[in-house]
């Protein structure tokens, strides 16, 4: 039979590449953590949104001379990874070992979906109840547009047009979405995958947030501001966790640039009626205004 090479450029290529990543990294944690010695418990967690910067900001602080970068960034363990148990989750961080100069070493992780998970503020405020968070809150309907051409590129979304995809959100997601709030172990594809607006929805995920984890723990970015000012930012971050001042001698590229493609006018419009009322409910809770 002749073998047939897909090109890594393909949607299929690409989902096989995160799904072989993510099988190491488990396995790794997995035979790590029996090993000897203790390991750093994470002390921050970046939270979300998704398509909002998370990678770039984990990826800047990961630089920082405190800070032992985990495993991989993306663990899930408070979202669909939870039934794997503590034990497998700290396997995913550094053994405890003295910085230079006698600095105080932390390590966290950055899970997109996280703030999103109707369950995750519970089982951080009973597991690590002394974890901070950092959030990052994207303009709503770009993060939904951009949302959409990442399960597109991925393969997930089959749908060829943004406008379509809206249309099927409701029927896609409605009962996995009250399901989820009943069943902690429930793990949606279609939550993951096709949650456009529902995951813009920033004030009712922070309310949620904000009943298990005091507000002095938890630190709202705006992703658009931090793009903006890279370096006040850092600032604000390293003084939330308690890190020394220190500045990377350059910040990498704008991670959320590649997504500054035109929306639909149709589409746009059709979700700046959606989330008009919800930006002002947002900024009214938040105390301060939106650049959106």
């Amino acid at each position: 039979m002749k073998r047939i090479l897909v090109p890594l450029t393909t949607p299929r290529a690409r989902r096989g590449l995160i799904v072989g990543r993510d099988r190491l990294a488990s396995a790794v944690a997995a035979a790590r953590a029996s090993g000897p010695g203790p390991r750093l418990r994470p002390s921050f967690l970046i939270a979300g949104a998704q398509k909002a910067g998370t990678t770039y900001l984990y990826q800047e602080l990961a630089r920082h001379p405190q800070v032992r970068p985990a495993l991989t960034k993306e663990i899930h363990y408070f979202s669909d990874g939870y039934r794997r148990g503590g034990d497998w989750y700290s396997g995913f961080f550094p053994r405890v070992k003295a910085g230079a100069a006698g600095d105080a070493m932390v390590t966290g992780e950055a899970t997109p979906g996280y703030l999103f998970h109707p369950w995750f503020s519970e089982r951080l405020a009973r597991d690590l109840p002394d974890a901070r968070v950092i959030v990052l809150l994207r303009d709503p309907v770009r993060r939904a547009f951009s949302h959409y051409l990442h399960e597109r590129r991925l393969g997930y979304e089959p749908v060829d047009t943004f406008e379509a995809a809206l249309d099927l959100e409701d029927e896609r997601t409605e009962a996995d979405h009250q399901r989820s709030f009943i069943d902690g172990a429930f793990v949606s594809s279609a939550l993951q995958h096709h949650s456009y607006r529902r995951r813009g929805q920033y004030l009712e995920q922070l309310q949620r947030l904000h009943e298990h984890v005091p507000p002095d723990r938890v630190l709202v970015l705006v992703s658009e501001e931090m793009y903006a000012d890279p370096s006040s930012s850092y600032r604000t971050v390293c003084a939330f966790l308690g890190l020394r001042e220190w500045m990377p001698p350059m910040f990498g590229a704008n991670d959320m640039a590649a997504s500054h493609l035109p929306i639909d006018r149709d589409c746009q419009h059709r979700l700046d009626e959606f989330f008009g009322p919800r930006k002002q409910e947002l900024a009214a809770y938040l105390g301060r205004p939106l650049p959106w």
